[in-house]
């Protein structure tokens, strides 16, 4: 049955997994229809390549799977910005389990254990306004939150446990052992902010470790945008300031928050311009951190969603907050 948003939510069962359904078929759903998400497969996004990035500037289309799977994808809103997913709206017990997700696999798939330096889950908010904040004396518009579920790969479990893991899954490893902020602890502690990891005085572009997202829509001839917009299709965009990440002590699991009220003026002024068009899109997800030295390339997604038919007004689930 599909989602009723109509009804405020009180509990993770009645919304995690059921906003958006899974999409398994191999050909695109109809334009419009949805909101649907589909795995990633990893391709078709632009990463760099070497050698000598800094010289050649070289890129190409991502052509390896990404290291971890989506298990369930989201759309939620509240009165308040939805963040600090895990431990407030899902409780750890409610995160994806190992053994449904292994259940996919053959038999004899690497599991994560305690021991691996990667996190087990990776929870992703991508957070979007419904206004641009251009005026100042509204109050903080509250939005809607799209928010995925990933689990580790067993390819990826098995590569970060090697002697010498390949460049992305070494990116990886060393992201996460940066600084982070703690489950449920002050939003003012600069170690959550992704801005933490950029060094001062040095250009952002030549900066390696840095977390970037990068949205590309699948059907831009479907919808009516300007033409303009289209070189921002598929490119990569860094997330500093606007980001934030907790990590569990354990590193079972890891969030990450990429709020869009942090980018510019004009990527929040389209979003709202063209907000109807939104649900007849077909957009694919991706999510890495950025290498530029040869042993850090090429880049290689950490993971990647497609999303369907997704309306950010109708579709989320209404939740209550207090902060």
């Amino acid at each position: 049955a599909a989602f009723n948003s109509a009804v405020e939510v009180t509990s993770t069962s009645q919304w995690l997994g059921r906003t958006m359904t899974e999409w398994t078929k191999d050909d695109l759903p109809p334009t419009g229809e949805g909101p649907y998400w589909a795995q990633g497969d990893g391709k078709g996004l632009m990463v760099r390549q070497g050698p000598n990035y800094k010289k050649f500037r070289n890129k190409g289309e991502s052509q390896t799977k990404s290291m971890y799977s989506c298990v369930t994808c989201d759309a939620l809103k509240s009165n308040v910005k939805v963040q600090d997913i895990v431990g407030r709206l899902v409780p750890v017990h409610d995160l994806p389990t190992q053994e449904s997700f292994l259940a996919k696999h053959p038999p004899g798939a690497s599991q994560w254990t305690p021991s691996c330096p990667l996190p087990r889950v990776i929870c992703m908010n991508l957070m979007l306004p419904y206004e641009t904040g251009i005026v100042p004396w509204r109050s903080e518009d509250p939005g809607a939150s799209f928010v995925a579920f990933f689990h580790i790969a067993p390819e990826t479990v098995s590569s970060s446990m090697s002697k010498e893991p390949p460049p992305e899954i070494k990116q990886l490893i060393d992201f996460f052992a940066g600084p982070a902020g703690l489950p449920l602890g002050s939003r003012c502690d600069p170690d959550r902010s992704l801005a933490s990891r950029l060094s001062p005085g040095k250009k952002k572009d030549i900066q390696s470790g840095i977390f970037k997202a990068n949205a590309k829509c699948l059907n831009p001839e479907d919808v009516n945008v300007p033409e303009m917009l289209h070189e921002y299709n598929g490119k990569p965009c860094l997330i500093t300031k606007s980001g934030y990440i907790v990590k569990d002590p354990d590193m079972e699991w890891v969030e990450i928050g990429i709020d869009v009220r942090g980018w510019n003026i004009l990527v929040r002024k389209m979003l709202c311009s063209y907000r109807d068009m939104i649900p007849r899109t077909k957009v694919h997800f991706g999510f890495l951190v950025q290498g530029i030295e040869d042993d850090e390339l090429p880049e290689g997604l950490m993971c990647d969603v497609y999303v369907y038919g997704a309306n950010i007004i109708d579709n989320p689930a209404k939740i209550k907050l207090d902060s």
